[in-house]
């Protein structure tokens, strides 16, 4: 029987020589795990000692506050607000150029969409604004749950609700729908502070009814909303159905009255300075899947939004915030005959205004690249445990 060649000469001795080096086939992954392990540790003794902060130092927590707290100056037509980014007054936002141009093209494409749109984009360093169809009534979907996380902190406010207390979930608060306390079983505890995370980040229905219970019901919202400058933005009962057809009685809002929310609560005057920053903090938490607004965000923005879908509406309305400035930019559309190209069209409106104001936005071939890659992947994977079980 014929004997298969083997290695030898420099091939052999360098295969031996990392074999006892703890390189072998089955070794190699422990190596590269004590490998990292020791460029951490040796990064963390390197780096000890150049520190730019006084290692001596002491801080209090106040010394990090969530939001800077600005008082607004009622002399000025649009306040000074809260900026994430400390050298956002040292840097130009946008030129005036560029916003007629940004203005002229945001025309061109909301005035040749195929269903009703509104959308309004408003500066909030310079104060400048441009709107379309501003008043117009739109199906409010999951934006109604802005004034309901108000209301909320409106009962906070008064003493009457903390963000500690507790609520039990019952049969009749469970609803489907977005969320995830469907889920859950009767007797769960939440706090206020939980339901308003689930509300907001997960649009979830069930934690909007158990907030609505706990401020005392619908009327209760009602007679709040016009106290914050609401006029035409309405809830009732029946606008909370999940029904895909014609309800006795709808929710309706407009795109000014969210924008102006919005920018109540990004200037700190939502109820008070406290109640602002934490509305904003909860509308800054990041949502399971980043979609409309949020799908084309340049790296290093963020983004403080809420949307909505729901009886052939499909909204966005957010406060973008970047390094060279911060903006209002919301889009409600309705009577639309899918929602893929609704959704599509809030991103390509989110896109056209980031390259205006400098953002560095991603491109749809990046997505399609990572979407087809992760889909080799899998395939790679299905194929290699078949093989293994067959």
């Amino acid at each position: 029987m014929k004997q298969p060649l083997r290695k030898s000469g420099l091939s052999a001795t360098f295969k031996v020589g990392m074999n006892s080096l703890g390189f072998g086939r089955w070794n190699l992954r422990r190596t590269l795990i004590l490998f990292a392990c020791l460029l951490s540790g040796a990064g963390y003794f390197l780096g000890k000692d150049l520190s730019w902060e006084d290692a001596s130092a002491s801080y209090s927590p106040n010394d990090f506050p969530l939001r800077d707290a600005v008082s607004p100056d009622p002399s000025s037509s649009l306040a000074a607000a809260p900026s994430l980014h400390p050298l956002g007054s040292s840097l130009p936002a946008i030129t005036p150029e560029a916003w007629t141009q940004l203005t002229a093209h945001l025309k061109k494409m909301v005035s040749s969409y195929r269903g009703n749109v509104a959308v309004y984009l408003q500066d909030l360093k310079t104060g400048q604004t441009w709107t379309y169809h501003p008043n117009e009534p739109f199906r409010a979907a999951s934006l109604i749950k802005i004034p309901i996380m108000i209301a909320v902190f409106s009962r906070i406010h008064q003493g009457d609700l903390s963000l500690s207390q507790t609520m039990v979930l019952h049969r009749h608060n469970r609803v489907g729908g977005s969320g995830t306390l469907k889920w859950q079983p009767d007797g769960t505890r939440l706090t206020i502070s939980q339901l308003l995370d689930h509300m907001i980040r997960e649009s979830d229905n069930t934690a909007a009814n158990m907030l609505i219970e706990a401020v005392g019901g619908i009327p209760y919202i009602q007679s709040q909303l016009p106290r914050v400058g609401l006029v035409e933005t309405q809830i009732h009962r029946q606008g909370m159905s999940l029904r895909s057809g014609h309800v006795a009685r709808e929710n309706y809002t407009t795109v000014s009255e969210m924008a102006m929310l919005l920018r109540k609560i990004y200037q700190g005057q939502m109820i008070d300075t406290t109640s602002s920053r934490l509305m904003m903090d909860y509308l800054l938490l990041r949502k399971p899947v980043r979609s409309r607004l949020a799908k084309a965000l340049p790296a290093g923005w963020e983004i403080a939004h809420k949307t909505g879908l729901e009886r052939r509406a499909c909204h966005d309305s957010a406060i973008i915030l970047t390094p060279k400035g911060d903006f209002i930019l919301a889009v409600l559309t309705g009577k639309n005959r899918a929602y893929r190209p609704a959704k599509q069209f809030i991103i390509n409106i989110g896109r056209l205004t980031y390259r205006y104001y400098g953002g560095i936005v991603p491109s749809r071939r990046r997505y399609h690249r990572r979407y087809y890659a992760w889909v080799r992947r899998s395939a790679r994977r299905r194929r290699h445990h078949y093989r293994r079980h067959l």
